[in-house]
């Protein structure tokens, strides 16, 4: 009996693996048949009141914008 893995047997044996990963992971996902039932514990829970929203600050003033642009030489090379 031939106990040496040829090349082309284990090329074979990876691909039929790895497309067999890739069609279960293509699988849908199963749906459950029945909703989840509510436990007795959530439903004796209250929820928090509400609290009175705080008020606003007021919003901080705009300061003077930053220069934009470049500063400074840009060198470089074209080899052709």
């Amino acid at each position: 009996m031939d106990t040496k893995l040829k090349r082309r047997d284990f090329l074979k044996i990876s691909a039929i693996a790895g497309i067999a990963v890739v069609a279960a992971a293509c699988q849908p996902q199963a749906t459950p048949t029945t909703a989840p039932q509510a436990t007795t514990a959530a439903q004796a829970t209250e929820a928090p009141k509400a609290t009175a929203a705080p008020k606003a600050t007021e919003a901080p003033k705009a300061t003077e914008a930053p220069e934009v642009g470049f500063q400074g030489k840009i060198q470089f090379y074209a080899q052709s």
